[in-house]
């Protein structure tokens, strides 16, 4: 069956949104969430260019003169998690800190 070229951006909004319907209530994510893309770099007639996901079997069209494949690799983390470490990271400096200050303490 051959599939449609997506824009990333819709790709990536359908496959967290079907990730985390299939977790249910149960399961969360743990960390982050890791892609490794085809996508197709295209130039346009306005000087402009698009990228797309390539679709499975999917064609990179007639201007395969101005169309390019390229692999991208990225991952997407929540937002929720990283506060959630910048929190941690702060409280552990925050600690650091109070003994810094109580060992000055001790030493007057």
């Amino acid at each position: 069956m051959k599939q449609e070229n997506v824009l990333i951006k819709d790709f990536i909004q359908k496959a967290m949104s079907e990730i985390k319907s299939g977790l249910g209530s149960e399961y969360a994510l743990d960390g982050s969430v890791q892609f490794e893309l085809s996508v197709i770099l295209s130039s346009s007639a306005k000087g402009g260019f698009s990228l797309r996901v390539l679709g499975l079997g999917g064609d990179i069209g007639a201007n395969s003169d101005d169309e390019v494949v390229h692999t991208v690799a990225f991952s997407i983390r929540s937002k929720d998690d990283l506060n959630h470490q910048l929190e941690e990271e702060l409280m552990k400096k925050f600690s650091e800190f109070l003994k810094q200050q109580e060992q000055k303490m001790i030493q007057k």
